[in-house]
Formats: C-alpha cells, structure tokens, sequence
C-alpha cells in the first residue's frame, strides 16, 4: 500500500515538473501584480485570465459581451469649449486563482492594476473605466471604478451587482457570474444615474421601520387605553347595580356618551351633611357646561347629546320617546304605583315571619319599578359601549349580560378579558471617444467596492 502511494506521489509531482515546465501558468496557484501584468500584456483583450480558469469558449463570451458593453454605454460630459462629449466607457475583468498577500488584497490589486493600465478614456478632466478583480480561492472580489462613472455605478449598485454574482461564483460557474456582472452594469447606464429613492432606500427602509415601529407603538398604547376605559364603564355599571339593589343608585353620566356629570358650583353649598342645596337635593350639569335635560320619565341627558340624539336620530329609535324605557318625551310621566293584592298578601306574610324585617308594599313595588328601570338603562348603556368600542364588547356579550339570569361581574367576564391587549404581550456638436478593442485609454481609479462570498 505503501509502495503504491509513493509511485502515485511521484506520477503527479512528475504531472506538475512537465506542465510548469511546458505551460508555467497552468501550474501557477498565486499571483502577484507584477505576474498578472507580464502575463496580460494585450491591453486590447479585456480579459485577463492568466491561469487558464475560464475556458476559450467561456472566454471569448465574456470577451464579447464586454466589448458590446463598451461600444454601447458612455458617460456625458461638457467639455472647456462647451461641447458635449460622449466618451465610452472602458472595461477590464481580471481573474485569477489567488492574491500574493504580500503584494495586498484584492481592492489594492484592483486598483493597481486600474492605474497602470490606465482603464478608462479621459474627458472632461475624467476618466471612464471599471475593472472587476476576482479571486476564486480567496472568494473575494472587487469592482474599481474611475470618478466619470461613479454617478451611474454607486457604492449600492456595485453591492448589488455583487450580490447577484456570488450565487454563481459559490457553485464556480465563474463564467456566467461575469456574464452577469456584465449584464448588471450595461443595465444600470441604461438607467442612467440613481433616482433620489435609489439614492436613499437605505434611509426609506431605516425610516418605513422606525415609522412602523412608532404607530404600532401607538396603536397599542391607544388600545390600551381603550381597553381600560370600557373596563372602568363595565366596574361602574358593576356597582351601580349593587347600589340598585340597596336603593340607593343615581343617575351621574349621561347614558349617550357615558361622560359624568359634574356638579353646578353656582346652585350648591357645603354644609356638615355634604354637597346639597338648601332643599337638599343636589343640582347636576353636563360636562358641557349646560343644563342636564330630564325628561318626563325622569331620565336624564347632557343636552348637547339630547339635541343631536333628536336632530339626527339613532340607530332607528324614534326620537319622539325616550330612548331608554321608550315613553313618549311629550307625555306625562306614569302614576305611582299602587299596592296589589298580592303584594298585600306578601306583606301579611312577611309581618307573620318574626326573622324578616317588614317592608310596605309600595316599597317592594318601587324596588321592582327601581330594578327594571335600571336594567333598561343598563342595556342602553351597554348598547352604546358595544357602539363605541366594537373591538371589546360583542352584540352576542350584550345580549348575554343583560339577561336576568347574568349575575356576574362585567368586568371580570371572560371574553373580555380576552380582549385585554396585554395578554399579547407575553405571547452643442457630440464627439465620441469610441470604445471597442483598442488599448486603455489612460484612466485611473478613484473607488470601488468589494465583497466575499
């Protein structure tokens, strides 16, 4: 096994001697400059391979559509006299295996060898050459790009031309990657120079998501803030249920647009029983600033939302009746009601039963009238939470609620709470300068960019 080892060893060292001997650029890995200048002495052949990586046919492809790119793209600038001139551009693509690092990296390589071929026709005080440098083992490349052609291949476009080269050069079709390089810049002076959003898509981008990132920021917030003023409605219309059923519940907001009352600083006086007038009974304004308006069934509303409920309607009520327990606005309110037979028949019983505190009839009959007129208003409110906060309260969630047989918390219902936004939370003449296969123009390199891949 040995044995065999050794005799293949020495076959292809033997390989090596004869081809460096017979063809030395075959069996070069490295280059330095001064090798890559020796070699690629035509100046008019714009492809310099000097070790042999792309084959004569591939060659004389990229050869061709190199020289179409030169006959065809040109630079526009205006000459001392004040003539347009049309200088063409000039293009030279070098590749290679690998760099000498002694001599630099692939941008000094590139622009060296720009320089001293002098890639570009001079006009106008610019020159107009591009020269691609591709080393295959080092997987890196560079595009060196003379001032008279900046405006037309910026820093972005030479990225992005790069950026579509390195899917063939990763598979070492290294042909068509410089076909497509070609492809790319004969595309972008038919463009001409970028537009302001070429020129600025970086920052478009960077501000698109900073923009973003701030409205969705407030539209959280403002979903919030939603979500915490429906709960607050749902817990007030909690306790006054509570105060329904102890008899002690007030009207205090108005059931149109839920904002409170507030009390007439000019009608009140403080006293030790508290704030009450001198009849005692408390005077209330809208939060307008205006007089409340009661109707004849007794219930109360801020006056600007009372004119624009009866101007322009709502929801198909008739504004002629009250919209809470629908009474005609223009009729007279109800008489009190008056004990029945049955309630009498409780009464005697209740007074029977020494452990139940005894309650008149008109009592129990005015709890009740108390209890349904509140359950109106209550569905009434909830109708207008559900109109202006849809995202939180349902039509189905309404009707549930105002059952009689709901007896829960509104605001600690499970489907809404599963509204609630923090539960996400944690889930003159023209004269051309002519282009074609003639040697290099005498131009020289002002930048570039480079990449790996």
């Amino acid at each position: 096994m040995m044995i065999l080892k050794t005799i293949v060893t020495n076959s292809i060292l033997t390989c090596f001697i004869f081809l460096d001997k017979a063809v030395p650029s075959l069996c070069k890995m490295s280059w330095s400059i001064q090798s890559i200048v020796d070699t690629c002495s035509d100046r008019t052949n714009r492809v310099c391979d000097p070790g042999g990586i792309l084959s004569e046919q591939d060659e004389a492809r990229v050869r061709e559509r190199l020289n179409y790119l030169e006959d065809t793209c040109t630079v526009n600038c205006e000459s001392n006299d004040g003539g347009d001139v049309v200088p063409n551009v000039q293009a030279a693509i070098v590749i290679v295996s690998m760099i000498e690092p002694i001599d630099g990296t692939v941008e000094s390589y590139a622009t060296t060898l720009h320089n001293r071929w002098g890639v570009g026709n001079v006009s106008c005080g610019k020159s107009t050459g591009i020269l691609l440098f591709v080393s295959t083992l080092d997987r890196s490349m560079y595009i060196s790009t003379s001032d008279g052609v900046q405006p037309i291949l910026t820093n972005s476009r030479l990225e992005s031309i790069m950026d579509e080269m390195k899917r063939f050069l990763k598979e070492e079709e290294y042909a068509e990657g410089l076909l497509e390089y070609i492809s790319s810049v004969n595309d972008y002076f038919k463009k001409g120079p970028p537009s302001f959003a070429e020129n600025y898509i970086g920052y478009v981008m960077i501000g698109g998501v900073l923009l973003f990132v701030y409205v969705s920021a407030y539209i959280e917030k403002l979903r919030r803030r939603e979500y915490a003023m429906v709960h607050s409605q749902l817990s007030k219309l909690d306790r006054e249920k509570a105060l329904v059923l102890m008899g002690r519940y007030k009207c205090t907001s108005c059931p149109i647009c839920l904002e409170d009352f507030k009390l007439d600083p000019n009608a009140v006086s403080k006293n030790d029983e508290g704030t009450v007038t001198g009849n005692g009974i408390e005077k209330y304004i809208g939060s307008d600033g205006k007089p409340l308006q009661v109707l004849k069934c007794g219930h109360a509303f801020r006056a600007t939302c009372w004119n624009d409920w009866i101007s322009k309607g709502s929801a198909g009520f008739d504004v002629r009746k009250c919209p809470i327990c629908k009474q005609d606005i223009s009729a007279s309110p109800p008489p009190p009601p008056t004990p029945t037979r049955h309630s009498s028949e409780i009464q005697s019983l209740v007074r029977r039963n020494a452990n139940t505190t005894s309650e008149a009839p008109d009592q129990n009959d005015n709890a009740v009238q108390r209890r349904n007129q509140y359950d109106a208003e209550r569905r009434f409110r909830l109708t207008r939470l559900m109109a202006r906060y849809p995202r939180y309260i349902s039509r189905t969630q309404v009707e549930r609620w105002s059952s009689s047989s709901y007896d829960n918390d509104l605001a600690r219902d499970e489907d809404f709470m599963r509204t609630n936004p923090a539960r996400s939370d944690t889930t003159g003449g023209s004269r051309s300068a002519g282009g074609g296969s003639t040697s290099f123009g005498g131009g020289s390199s002002s930048g570039g960019c480079g990449s790996s891949w």
